[in-house]
């Protein structure tokens, strides 16, 4: 490359190095003006902030003195009110507990009102009982407590109130809060809830229902029946479903010895079924296979398989005996009625057994179910057309389905 050339280079090259020279130098300044502008202002707000500062001391200082000054000039007026006046009595305490500032009380809702169920009337007395308490600066005396209370009646629970409240002032003839529930109590109670609670404890089982749903029912019936752990666990345990028992009895009972230790190793197991049994229809309905877009087309009726024995032929066969009409069954180790032998006695029947010897002939060697000398069944047909033909067994009708096993048990073939 000549120099003359690269002269152009050269300058091109010189000239952006002092650019970028230039643009450093800005740069820099920059920032130390902007450093500098950054300083100065917090210079200003430090100043003034201070300076507020000392202001507001200042202020609050004046304030202090003042208040001093005053309350120095008011301490002999209040000694000499103080020896002058009586002592206070002392402020009647409420019946139903200290009451708060109503500002710092919680409000709590109104309960629902009751109509006269019996299996009600514990639930909205408790609540009405917390309402009242709870909320006791809202009811100064006992009159308002008694109205509140028939505010929350309606039915037949209000009309057995309305005679206290006939008089047309609006108030009750009744004198507290506690004759009032005894009236409820009278009239919508349960004379024995006791007993009645021990017999619907007593009838409660879990079937189907979930052990959570279960065990709630339960506990709320068991408030009443007055046991104690052993009991409620031993009945418990009676009320729950065959799987769970099942499951249960797996479980060393160091591990459930008590009341509350079943209740949660219940709720374990209870759990683990039920998610085998979701996860077992999960895998069933995968593995069912999808219906076709096509058209339906009904499949015949396949009957089951089974292998027959192997059978020997005989030759000459006698002609198949007329099927024998229905009798009723009896007992399996005895004779069939229809059969040429009648029952045997109890004795006979316990010497073929300790001789292991066939309950029908009295022979060895074979039992009774495959005796040669017993005749067949009626639904099995034994005719023999010829020597390869073994047996014929009546076709089963479409509508009913027969299992193998006992298409094989009811086939039975003379021994040679």
């Amino acid at each position: 490359m000549s120099s003359e050339d690269s002269n152009p280079l050269d300058q091109i090259m010189g000239a952006i190095a002092g650019l970028q020279n230039q643009l450093l130098e800005q740069r820099q300044q920059a920032n130390a003006d902007l450093r500098s502008a950054l300083a100065a202002q917090n210079d200003d707000i430090r100043s003034e902030f201070i300076t507020a500062l000392n202001d507001q001391r200042r202020d609050l200082h004046n304030e202090v003195a003042e208040l001093r000054s005053q309350l120095a000039a008011l301490r002999p007026q209040s000694t000499t009110a103080t020896s002058s006046a009586p002592s206070p009595a002392p402020a009647p305490v409420s019946a139903s507990g200290p009451s708060s500032s109503p500002d710092k009380v919680v409000k709590i809702p109104d309960p629902a009102v009751f109509s006269g169920s019996r299996d009600d009337l514990s639930r909205w007395t408790a609540q009405v009982k917390v309402k009242l308490s709870v909320n006791a600066s809202h009811f100064p005396n006992e009159e308002s407590r008694i109205g509140y209370l028939f505010s929350r009646l309606s039915g037949a629970a209000a009309q057995q109130l309305l005679p206290f409240f006939a008089s047309g002032s609006g108030s009750s003839s009744l004198s507290s809060v506690a004759e009032f529930f005894q009236v409820l109590e009278n009239a919508f109670g349960d004379p024995d809830r006791k007993t009645t609670a021990q017999n619907k404890l007593e009838s409660l089982y879990q079937r189907n229902k979930e052990f959570a749903v279960h065990y709630a029912e339960f506990q709320r019936t068991a408030a009443d029946c007055c046991y104690d752990d052993e009991a409620l666990k031993s009945r418990l345990r009676r009320s729950l479903s065959h799987e769970l028992q099942y499951a249960l009895a797996m479980v060393p009972e160091s591990e459930i010895s008590s009341y509350t230790s079943l209740v949660y190793r219940c709720q374990q197991l209870d759990n683990n079924l039920r998610a085998v049994t979701n996860n077992t229809r999960s895998h069933t309905s995968a593995a069912r296979p999808r219906p076709s877009s096509g058209p339906v087309v009904s499949s015949p009726v396949i009957a089951p398989r089974y292998t027959p024995s192997p059978v020997v032929p005989r030759p000459a066969p006698a002609p198949a005996p007329r099927a024998a009409p229905a009798v009723p069954r009896h007992d399996p180790m005895e004779i069939d009625a229809s059969g040429p032998r009648g029952p045997l006695t109890e004795a006979e029947r316990q010497r073929r057994r300790s001789g292991n010897l066939c309950l029908y002939c009295g022979q060895s060697g074979h039992f009774r179910v495959n005796c040669p000398s017993r005749p067949p069944r009626a639904n099995v047909s034994a005719a023999v057309s010829n020597p390869s033909t073994a047996m014929v067994v009546r076709p089963a009708s479409p509508a009913s389905s027969v299992a193998p096993s006992s298409v094989a048990g009811g086939v039975r073939m003379p021994e040679n």
